[in-house]
């Protein structure tokens, strides 16, 4: 019964390897996508990428009363922020900016499937990083619906390029919060 039990997870970790050895190439990517259609399970790294690390993502929202957001757009992430010494030894803050970048590299990397955006809202970075941005706008006082975006900006000291818009979340309402505490 070991062996079996042995030879059975060998099999799925080499199958799951040979998955992502074939993930990692847009002309074999196809075999993986079926059997991972959100992109939870099968891992994509791009950091052998041709220009690995040219760009920041930013994440922008904005917030409006009605469904029709029509406020500016606010950076979500303080990423393009002059940073001193003091934050290479203490930045509490940083997690959740880290946080942040990642779920919107996840995004990213489910967009590039070509993934619909009503299956792309199903998506754990998606969903993530929707409660992040409503937390954002629920902290600063604003009610009402929320909209979130993701830009690549050519990253900070780089020359000034304008960001580019790569993906628009639809509109949610932001859900009231009471002052009972549900625990």
């Amino acid at each position: 019964m070991e062996r079996l039990v042995k030879t059975g997870a060998g099999a799925f970790f080499a199958v799951w390897f040979a998955l992502t050895v074939l993930n990692q190439s847009k002309r074999t990517r196809r075999f993986a996508g079926p059997i991972d259609p959100l992109s939870l399970l099968i891992p994509l790294w791009t950091f052998f990428g041709p220009s690995p690390g040219t760009t920041d993502t930013m994440v922008l929202y904005r917030t409006s009363l009605t469904p029709e957001p029509d406020t500016p757009w606010r950076l979500a992430n303080q990423v393009m922020e002059r940073r001193g010494l003091l934050p290479i030894l203490y930045g509490p803050h940083r997690r959740a900016e880290k946080a942040m970048l990642d779920l919107g590299q996840v995004l990213k990397q489910v967009l590039r499937d070509d993934l619909p955006i009503d299956k792309a809202q199903l998506t754990g970075g998606y969903i993530l990083l929707l409660r992040m941005v409503s937390n954002m706008a629920k902290a600063a006082g604003e009610h009402g619906y929320v909209q979130f975006a993701l830009f690549d900006s050519p990253g900070y000291g780089i020359a000034r390029r304008e960001p580019k818009a790569i993906f628009f979340s639809l509109v949610h309402k932001l859900e009231e919060t009471s002052g009972r505490d549900p625990g």
